[in-house]
């Protein structure tokens, strides 16, 4: 299988906070259809992904992320990590690292999510 590539977009001047994308109250009518990756993340997880995020949400299983600092790659990993495991029972996801600081950023977004459930 071939990892799909999302390219960022161009480098901008100062990294955006997409803390500011992440909405408090998530909406009262929540489909039943979590087929979707992005609608999951939306609806069910309360991140609100831009239209790139969105792409890595809906791509493969695999896929390589380049972009630049602050983009969002651990909040948007995270998410598709527990939209995973929510729609496939039993199902194994593997994300590696450089570092132990990186996987404990991960890990502490996707505790987050799972608590908004």
């Amino acid at each position: 299988m071939q990892a799909r590539r999302v390219d960022c977009g161009p480098v901008r001047d100062g990294a955006r906070d997409i803390s500011d994308d992440i909405s408090d109250d998530i909406s009262d009518d929540i489909s039943d259809d979590i087929s979707d990756a992005a609608a999951f993340a939306r609806e069910r997880l309360g991140f609100l992904p831009d239209a790139q995020q969105e792409l890595v949400l809906r791509g493969g299983r695999r896929g390589i992320v380049n972009c630049t600092r602050q983009w969002g790659k651990s909040t948007v990993t995270a998410a598709k990590a527990v939209h995973r495991a929510y729609s496939a029972a039993g199902s194994l996801t593997l994300v590696v690292t450089p570092g132990a600081r990186r996987s404990g950023e991960f890990l502490r977004k996707a505790r987050e999510f799972v608590r908004r459930l």
